[in-house]
């Protein structure tokens, strides 16, 4: 009796044990969740100097459409500005009308030099038709997104230290790896729209129009299809034919020739078959 009321007590410790084990992961696990929700708290001390103001961040682009003396020279000076400043074509369309030759230009600068290359650009102008600039401020999103992201790591950091020490059972390994593919997969999210948003900041982006009035020229007479082009084309077609009929009649020879033989004697056949 004293045996089996040891039993028990050892059998009670151990599932009083197991239970201890399986609350830690759920206030752990229940603490990393809390803690993904909730943003950092601002400093208490209210006598603190500020931080300084973070750096803007903004995406520069314009558009300008203007008349240049010489289409290919001022072309070729736009070309070469923009790689004095370090800046490289993306786009380049040239076209061509009755009264005018044109050419779009699209351009990525360095930020920095972005003011620089439009106004030089502009000194080839003969008559500037329009500029239009604008600017995009993502310095809000793009430190609220440094934020989430650091904070995102955070909770995966944790989530990893979970699953390393204090998952015991097959169900808690699986709730901890599920939980961190998910985070993983947020942060590489962020992490891309952060690449793609300091890529916008670092190279801002012109699009120059060109184009160079010319003298009034009509347009090339269309092909016109006489009845001697189209009787050399019909003899040419006559040609093909015959060398296709030739080639063709020549593949199947073994054919032509047992339709010859059964030809030559059909008057045999005929009498064998009536005999």
């Amino acid at each position: 009796m004293k045996k089996l009321l040891f039993l028990a007590i050892i059998l009670l410790a151990v599932a009083c044990q197991s239970e201890s084990k399986r609350a830690d992961f759920a206030k752990t696990e229940q603490a990393a969740s809390e803690e993904a929700m909730v943003p950092p708290s601002p400093p208490q001390d209210e006598r603190a100097p500020a931080s300084p103001l973070p750096a803007r961040k903004i995406i520069k682009t314009a558009r300008l459409r203007m008349e240049v003396k010489n289409l290919e020279t001022s072309t070729a000076q736009i070309r070469r500005l923009v790689g004095q400043l370090n800046g490289f074509v993306s786009n380049l369309n040239l076209s061509n009308s009755n009264y005018e030759l044109n050419s779009e230009i699209t351009i990525k600068v360095p930020s920095d030099k972005f003011q620089e290359l439009l106004d030089s650009i502009k000194h080839q102008a003969v008559f500037l038709e329009y500029e239009q600039i604008h600017t995009n401020d993502v310095t809000e999103e793009y430190h609220d997104l440094q934020t989430r992201l650091k904070t995102k790591k955070e909770v995966r950091d944790r989530y990893v230290d979970i699953l390393r020490n204090k998952a015991k059972t097959v169900k808690d390994v699986l709730l901890a790896e599920d939980k961190i593919r998910i985070i993983q997969e947020e942060i590489e999210a962020a992490e891309g729209r952060l690449k793609f948003l300091s890529a916008h900041v670092s190279l801002s982006t012109i699009t120059v129009n060109l184009f160079q009035k010319i003298e009034f020229k009509p347009s090339p007479k269309t092909y016109t299809n006489t009845f001697r082009n189209r009787l050399g084309r019909s003899f040419k077609n006559g040609l093909v034919f015959i060398e296709e009929l030739i080639l063709g009649l020549i593949s199947i020879w073994p054919l032509l020739l047992i339709f010859g033989l059964l030809f030559g004697f059909r008057k045999r056949i005929f009498r064998r078959f009536r005999g």
